[in-house]
């Protein structure tokens, strides 16, 4: 899976693939921790383009000179939430459910990361063999 995800980064300077699943700085290890948990890749772009896109072009189109606390990946999915609930969905309010805990997850994942330095951009001392 880690390999399709690679070649749609050597991809992605021609055909912007990474933008049309929403895998932008913001929402990058969404897909990345669905990925690892096991979600099949096709699963993965799908809930991407249906819901993570939209996601991305809210964040995007928060005002970046005002700092907007309230426009987070998080609060945004706790709004769609809300909203579902609202509107007695519950297939989609348990939809955007599942995302908040794989986006909790996934942020645990990036402390983990940084914990153990993987892929921070430290220089990693090469094995030496004889």
């Amino acid at each position: 899976m880690m390999s399709i995800f690679i070649s749609l980064c050597t991809d992605n300077a021609k055909e912007l693939r990474l933008y049309m699943i929403g895998a932008n700085p913001d929402l990058l290890n969404l897909p990345l921790a669905m990925i690892t948990l096991g979600m099949d890749i096709d699963d993965v772009t799908d809930l991407c383009v249906q819901y993570i896109v939209p996601i991305m072009h809210e964040l995007n189109s928060v005002n970046k000179i005002v700092e907007d606390d309230k426009n987070t990946v998080e609060s945004i999915l706790k709004s769609h939430l809300d909203k579902a609930k609202k509107e007695g969905n519950a297939d989609l309010a348990n939809t955007y459910n599942s995302l908040l805990k794989i986006y909790d997850t996934a942020q645990e994942m990036k402390i983990i990361a940084g914990q153990f330095k993987i892929n921070q951009g430290t220089s990693v001392k090469p094995i030496e063999t004889q």
